[in-house]
């Protein structure tokens, strides 16, 4: 899940919070 990776990275913490963030990013 290529979302997946951006948000777990620009969070920096679990991939719990990936969808939350790749939203934002995205």
């Amino acid at each position: 899940f290529p979302g997946k990776s951006v948000g777990v990275r620009l969070a920096g913490q679990a991939p719990v919070c990936a969808p939350d963030e790749s939203t934002e990013v995205v």
